[in-house]
């Protein structure tokens, strides 16, 4: 998901507002964002692009009909793996909602459990990672929402 400001609207209590449009496909195509026809004066995106948090004002006075619009759709964060040293290192970008890491060594099975350890957030990737020890064998690991 893509959020990009447009369309200046004029001056509303000195900061220029404008309205906020979404694209799902790089910048191809864009949408309003919901409530488009008012002027948005701020907005923030998660990481993964998954959650879009806009401020709007209806009138010239922001204490007068403002509403604060939240989108969230379903993340899908992609699990890298990489290994150094006899070591695995699990990361995915910072998902907007909470995540599991689960792993299991048959996946004909339904045993699926936690990967021990609590990942650590990497600020400068906004990435969370978990170091587990390589297993003898093979190993399948997942994301799950909770």
């Amino acid at each position: 998901m893509v959020a990009v400001g447009g369309g200046f609207a004029g001056p509303i209590g000195g900061v220029q507002a404008s309205e906020i449009f979404l694209s799902g496909d790089s910048g191809a195509s864009c949408d309003p964002a919901p409530a488009a026809s008012a002027s948005c004066i701020g907005a923030a995106m998660s990481a993964d692009g998954c959650k879009l948090v806009g401020v709007y004002v209806d009138g010239l006075d922001f204490s007068l009909d403002a509403v604060v619009a939240d989108l969230q759709s379903t993340p899908a964060p992609a699990l890298a793996v990489a290994s150094s040293g006899g070591s695995l290192f699990l990361s995915w970008v910072v998902p907007s909602i909470d995540f599991v890491l689960e792993q299991n060594a048959d996946l004909g099975t339904t045993n699926w459990t936690d990967v021990p350890g609590t990942p650590v957030l990497d600020y400068s990737t906004l990435r969370n990672q978990v170091t587990v020890p390589a297993p003898a064998g093979p190993m399948f690991y997942r994301l799950i929402s909770q």
